[in-house]
């Protein structure tokens, strides 16, 4: 089978090309500079480049979930439950068949929460797994690295065979090599059970919106770019963002959300569902306008057609500012967003609308709204942002 460049591997249909996990530019427009997820260059096991979580057997909290092994932040980690750190097992699904030649882990330095020795098994249909490596762990808080005998997989399963103190916890899990074949990301549309709440997704002419029941129901706006899903969403006087992948066999569904901002102090529980039959979903808000009216600052998510209708409902003057976070220069940065808010700003003029209402910006990876810190916020904030105030 043909190997595939990891840079080329890109849906048709995909608005951005997920970048090369080792390309990484400066967050201004000086040299280039030292991130804080280096740890994570070559690491394909990423939810931002599609990876997600088939199943799993517990977790401290949603907050401590198996998606935070894959999440590529250094400042969160999945831990295991208290009164049974050993025998708990991951299912993680890479979004393509890929040959694997090293295992990465990190784990916890303190005994009480590091994993001691992990046993991970490897799958292509998700069914049948084949024993893969047993790992034993240092006692270091740094990535470890586990060359192995090269195989084709796309399902992992890691299970905690050793823990040494209380809890087990995982930073990072990590597989390095390549695609073997070209991802293909799962739709979303329909209905789920996430988290054991109904939830219902709708593709509308380039965006996604979605619902989720509860006792406080969540609204859902958003559209999709590489191999990821993502969305802003509202619940009550609550805000953020979210970040959702599908797993290979289009049943699985798993996802990240943030109060506010995407950051490591912000995060909210993780979201894990099932294909499921359709019932009565609870009615969407207006997730962008109740956004831009609460922070006066709304990434404009989904295509140019979608931002066009709702800047025309937008009143009074505003500000465009296009960023972008992916590619391996700074330079190549303001390109790109450049050329986003070109096309934008052509698609208004078509259109008749009134494009001197707005100040055009094109920063690229220069001030960005918060520290860019893992390829999940160079995802999310890879946009054009609409600011009112």
């Amino acid at each position: 089978m043909r190997r595939f460049v990891l840079i080329a591997l890109v849906l048709a249909a995909c608005r951005e090309a997920p970048v090369s996990p080792p390309a990484r530019a400066a967050q201004d427009s000086g040299a280039p500079q030292s991130q804080p997820d280096d740890s994570e260059r070559g690491n394909l096991l990423n939810i931002a480049l599609g990876a997600s979580v088939v199943s799993r057997t517990a977790e401290l909290t949603l907050d401590y979930s198996a998606l935070r092994a894959i999440d590529g932040d250094p400042a969160s980690s999945w831990r295991s439950t208290s009164y049974d750190a050993k025998d708990q097992t991951i299912v993680f699904a890479l979004p393509a068949r890929t040959r694997i030649e090293k295992i990465g882990i990190r784990t916890e330095r303190e005994e009480s929460f590091r994993a001691g020795g992990l046993q991970v098994d490897s799958s292509i249909d998700g069914v049948n797994f084949a024993p893969l490596a047993s790992l034993k762990l240092a006692a270091t808080g740094d990535l470890q690295l586990f060359p192995i005998p090269p195989r084709d997989i796309v399902y992992l399963r890691v299970t905690t065979a050793e823990a040494p103190g209380r809890f087990a916890t995982l930073q990072s899990v990590q597989v390095r090599g390549q695609w073997e074949e070209t991802p293909k990301q799962q739709p979303i549309a329909g209905c789920w059970s996430i988290n054991r709440f109904a939830s219902q997704f709708k593709t509308d002419r380039g965006r996604i919106v979605g619902t989720i029941a509860g006792d406080h129901p969540i609204s859902l706006d958003g559209d999709w770019d590489g191999l990821v899903y993502r969305f802003l969403w509202i619940s009550g006087p609550d805000r953020g963002f979210g970040l959702i992948t599908t797993a290979p066999d289009g049943k699985h569904l798993s996802g990240l959300r943030w109060y506010m901002e995407p950051t490591a102090e912000s995060s909210a529980e993780s979201w894990f569902s099932e294909r499921s039959s359709c019932s009565r979903a609870p009615a969407s808000e207006d997730v962008r306008l109740l956004f831009l009216r609460r922070s006066g600052r709304l990434p404009l998510y989904g295509s140019d057609e979608a931002t066009l209708d709702f800047l025309a409902r937008v009143p009074g003057r505003g500000r465009l500012i296009s960023r972008e976070f992916r590619q391996p220069t700074a330079e190549e940065n303001r390109r790109r967003a450049q050329a986003r808010l070109d096309s934008l700003r052509e698609a208004m003029k078509k259109r008749g609308g009134d494009s001197t209402r707005f100040d055009w910006v094109a920063t690229g990876s220069e001030n960005p709204p918060r520290p860019i810190e893992n390829e999940m916020m160079r995802v999310l904030y890879s946009v054009i942002d609409l600011e009112t105030r």
